[in-house]
């Protein structure tokens, strides 16, 4: 495979990975399950998680004498996965095409985080989120505030270091729970922003 076959560069210094997860027992008791994954299992806790994850692509393949002929099926699904990849790093450098003002990050961010248009109604925890927000879309790491792709990545950023009350329920809610939800709906706004 060629060096760069798991790595996608969005935009210079800005690269995506991808990750394929292959799991067997040693004793043949449960299945091989290969396919992509959204997360880099380096761990027990990170492959349980990336078994878990609905967005991980994983193919099963019992223990079986015709095991081999079905992960060469498995390899050719695997390639069909690849061009979703590869789909979605091409809507990544959408993004990054879209430039934005700040005017727009504002109003990009408080579509997000489904905000009333109108400031003057809001709490100052509202108010405090908000230009939390908005300040990682511009200054955030490796964010300029001037793509759609810097809102989205310091909604990201905002969702996985700043969100919830400790670094557990960050976790939690970046996989399974609201900060999830809003991770999903950046990227939605975000697309719609890059028309």
């Amino acid at each position: 495979m060629p060096k760069n076959f798991w790595i996608a560069c969005v935009t210079s210094g800005d690269r995506i990975r991808k990750y394929l997860l292959l799991t067997s027992s040693h004793d043949g008791s449960r299945s091989t399950s290969v396919g992509f994954c959204p997360i880099r299992v380096v761990c027990w806790n990170t492959l349980s998680a990336g078994l878990r994850d609905d967005r991980s692509t994983l193919l099963k393949v019992k223990h079986t004498a015709s095991q081999q002929t079905a992960l060469k099926t498995i390899r050719e699904t695997i390639n069909l996965v690849d061009e979703t990849f590869e789909a979605s790093a091409a809507q990544y450098r959408r993004l990054v095409a879209c430039h934005v003002s700040r005017s727009d990050i504002r109003k990009y961010v408080k579509l997000v985080l489904e905000l009333a248009d109108d400031e003057t109604g809001y709490s100052a925890r509202q108010r405090n989120i908000l230009d939390n927000v908005v300040s990682l879309c511009v200054d955030g790491v490796g964010n300029d505030g001037q793509t759609a792709w810097s809102a989205y990545n310091g909604v990201t950023q905002y969702v996985t270091h700043a969100y919830g009350r400790n670094a557990d329920s960050r976790l939690r809610a970046a996989w399974y729970g609201e900060g999830r939800r809003i991770n999903d709906r950046a990227f939605a706004v975000a697309l719609q922003l890059a028309g």
